[in-house]
């Protein structure tokens, strides 16, 4: 429980990191997953040094540069792997680095990480959760283009099969009726909730003007245009299979 042991943690961290092989490299994100457990807060060293603030702040920045870097190491091991459950790991890594560094310089950097992390473990929901706030914050980071885009892909996905086609689900509950002048009674029928979250996320993506990406952020813009009528089609058809036909048009 010396003070000084977490700057020894993180000299054996440096030391295999900067080391070329693989097996050194494997054995650094050991050493950093060490140093993030054995100093943490509230552990035994932690409380064994709690009135040595200065020692406290040299291992909470040990343990905020090395946490995510071990969650960066955790998605490249699910990237080798394709597991959802590699990326369900990770993803709890990056979970944990938000809610112990809530204002790091890199907080919306992670954000993405984390919500892209989740939507490839197959957490789609969760996801969502996190591209929403990324886009509320979207003034702040370079990565509102992108979500804005993944909300509506999760979305997409997220709808029944009838949805997909356009069809009106058995289901459907009639919203209200109307007769029309011809004298023919219309049905109109409510959306359902992925339905309605779906269409009004595909408009703010076609409505939106997305800028030229920055570095590390992928171009969502060719694929957005080669979709766009199929988009537009699809949210059509839907309306129209619900009578809902001045939406429709």
């Amino acid at each position: 429980n010396r003070p000084e042991n977490p700057e020894f943690q993180m000299q054996i961290v440096r030391l295999f990191g900067n080391r070329a092989l693989l097996d050194d490299l494997a054995q650094s994100g050991e050493e950093r997953l060490a140093l993030t457990g054995r100093y943490n807060e509230g552990g035994e060293w932690w409380e064994a040094n709690r009135n040595n603030p200065e020692a406290l702040a040299v291992a909470r920045g040990f343990i905020e540069s090395s946490l995510g870097q071990v969650a960066n190491e955790l998605r490249v091991r699910a990237q080798e792997t394709g597991e959802q459950g590699d990326y369900l790991v990770a993803a709890a890594k990056y979970q944990e680095y938000l809610d112990k560094f809530p204002i790091s310089d890199d907080y919306y950097e992670i954000e993405w990480l984390l919500a892209d992390s989740l939507r490839r473990g197959g957490d789609q929901r969760a996801a969502l959760k996190e591209y929403e706030s990324l886009i509320k914050s979207k003034d702040y980071h370079p990565f509102g283009d992108g979500s804005l885009y993944a909300r509506m892909i999760i979305r997409s996905g997220l709808l029944g099969p009838e949805a997909t086609g356009g069809e009106r689900p058995a289901d459907a509950v009639v919203e209200s009726s109307y007769t029309t002048e011809g004298g023919k009674e219309i049905q109109v029928y409510k959306l359902a909730d992925d339905t309605k979250l779906f269409i009004e996320a595909a408009d703010a993506v076609l409505a939106h003007t997305f800028s030229e990406p920055k570095a590390g952020v992928p171009d969502m813009r060719p694929d957005i245009e080669a979709n766009r009528h199929a988009l537009m089609y699809i949210m059509g058809q839907t309306l129209f299979h619900h009578n809902r036909f001045e939406e429709a048009r």
